[in-house]
């Protein structure tokens, strides 16, 4: 059977795919927002993962690091949040 609709690349399927896109966009590597942000690298590679949640106060570091604004921690952090699934 052919598939009718093109299939995901395999970085879109990986969680955090934008804020790792982003951490690109800014010229660094996860290992260099980890450290600028105060985070330790395995503690890092776990929430990037998606196995671990993310604590606020990592989120605000991050989005510090790498100029995410409040208005769009939601699209980098919480990418299966549905907006239209909540009044």
């Amino acid at each position: 059977m052919i598939a009718t609709t093109a299939p995901r690349g395999s970085f879109t399927q990986i969680p955090f795919w934008r804020l790792r896109a982003r951490f690109r966009e800014c010229g660094m590597f996860d290992e260099e927002v980890a450290q600028a942000a105060g985070i330790t690298l395995p503690t890092f590679g776990r929430r990037m993962r998606g196995n671990a949640p993310w604590l606020s106060s990592e989120i605000t570091a991050v989005s510090r690091v790498v100029g995410i604004h409040q208005n769009e921690i939601g699209e980098f952090f919480f990418p299966d949040f549905k907006e239209e699934e909540y009044p």
